[in-house]
């Protein structure tokens, strides 16, 4: 009777301290956003440089896991600079820089929206920058004086 008591007191401990922890879904049925990229070439730097007038489509690959929304919205920081609508193009106003944020619409594993960023530039890019020397023939530790010329 003893032993019993015993082992019942125990099984009722273990009873109320498994009531007691949070019950969880799986993961393989929560829906989120693993991941948020910019893939439009030439943009390994996350600067993109544009003429006034000029538009420009940024495409964003969102990986998801269990059907989760993979929308982006997109949004300038500076409208007189450059707008952006809802499909990621862009259109450069006016001389000077602003950051067009993409954020998920969907939240990640962790409840948060993933965002990245991409920094414009409007103005005049360069096209060629021409050195007033292409050799130079010298001893190591020599110091010289190159000038550059840059033309858009």
């Amino acid at each position: 009777m003893r032993i019993l008591k015993k082992s019942m007191a125990v099984l009722l401990i273990a009873v109320m301290v498994a009531s007691m922890l949070p019950v969880t879904a799986g993961a393989a049925s929560k829906k989120y956003v693993k991941s948020l990229t910019i893939v439009t070439k030439n943009l390994e730097e996350k600067v993109l440089v544009l003429k006034p007038g000029s538009t420009k489509k940024i495409k964003v690959k969102t990986v998801v896991k269990g059907g989760a929304d993979k929308k982006v919205t997109f949004k300038s920081s500076d409208k007189k600079v450059v707008t952006v609508n809802n499909k990621g193009e862009i259109t450069a106003k006016k001389k000077g820089s602003a950051t067009i944020t993409m954020t998920t619409k969907a939240k990640n594993a962790a409840g948060k929206k993933l965002k990245v960023a991409l920094k414009v530039k409007v103005g005049t890019p360069v096209k060629k920058v021409a050195l007033d020397k292409t050799t130079y023939e010298g001893n190591a530790g020599d110091t010289f004086t190159l000038k550059a010329g840059v033309s858009p």
